[in-house]
């Protein structure tokens, strides 16, 4: 249920509801020791307290997809990769933080699932701008935008459309 809820009120751009959902899916998979779901679980946790700006909660739990997931678990290796790629642009490690980003960019090229590639792409843009590459960003933007429009997600069409925006707003 977590795996399922948590990841959706996140794209619908509700993270403390999507904290809600997950921690309790992560409480209960950690009782009953169960380890196949808890890296993705994890990995949705830390995006949703990224997210919310508590980077020491957020980086836990990328720590924790990272340790738990299988190595041929694409989506939680995409995941920690990501939400950390984030915090270490946020601290000022640009370089460490855009060779995660473009991994986990790599490992969703090689899935099915656009909305993953498109979400890489996205998260890779957001590093780009805080390492002061905007027109860098803007590309890795505008392909994130080009695959949710092939797929039709609003939300997230609606976010990268206001990133470009904002980005060409503070560039005039």
């Amino acid at each position: 249920m977590a795996n399922n809820w948590g990841p959706i009120e996140l794209r619908a751009g509700d993270p403390v509801a999507a904290e809600r959902t997950l921690r309790e899916g992560y409480d209960g998979l950690e009782q009953m020791g169960e380890k196949g779901y808890l890296s993705s679980v994890a990995g949705h946790l830390a995006r949703a307290l990224y997210e919310q700006g508590r980077d020491d909660e957020a980086a836990r739990y990328a720590t924790i997809c990272c340790d738990t997931s299988a190595p041929d678990d694409l989506m939680s290796q995409i995941a920690w990769r990501s939400v950390r790629a984030k915090l270490l642009a946020r601290q000022g490690e640009h370089e460490e933080a855009e060779i995660l980003a473009r991994d986990a960019v790599r490992l969703a090229e090689a899935t099915d699932a656009i909305e993953t590639h498109a979400d890489t792409l996205f998260d890779l843009a957001e590093v780009l701008e805080l390492a002061g590459r905007p027109d860098a960003a803007v590309l890795s933007a505008n392909e994130a935008l080009r695959l949710y429009e092939q797929k039709g997600v609003v939300p997230s069409i609606r976010r990268v459309r206001s990133f470009l925006a904002s980005n060409a707003a503070a560039r005039s």
